[in-house]
């Protein structure tokens, strides 16, 4: 319940009007950074284990981060920590053309 109303926040206020080109710029506030947190966060929730046990050097760092926005979310904490959070809005990729396109994940 928490985390989806992150997303009808983003949706209403930002999402669906870049998606219709009614707007390039959006005015926010708070809510955008819990929204982006919450994308933070579930990516790396549950990429946890495979994380960890891939980049043993990061398992601190991955933990921490973690913690931190999980808290953040609960509103246990008023800041989500060190990590910088970004989010990028792109035009929308027709069906065509992503069929022929190959898309690969960075960690």
């Amino acid at each position: 319940m928490l985390l989806s109303g992150y997303e009808t926040y983003f949706s209403r206020r930002i999402f669906y009007p870049h998606l219709r080109k009614q707007t390039n710029t959006f005015q926010y506030d708070e809510r955008l950074l819990e929204f982006v947190v919450s994308l933070s966060w579930r990516v790396l929730y549950l990429n946890c284990d495979f994380l960890k046990g891939n980049y043993l050097r990061l398992a601190s760092s991955i933990t921490l981060a973690e913690e931190s926005w999980r808290n953040y979310l609960l509103r246990k904490s008023s800041s989500p920590g060190p990590c910088e959070h970004h989010i990028v809005l792109l035009s929308e990729i027709s069906q065509e053309s992503a069929c022929r396109q190959t898309f690969n994940r960075t960690y």
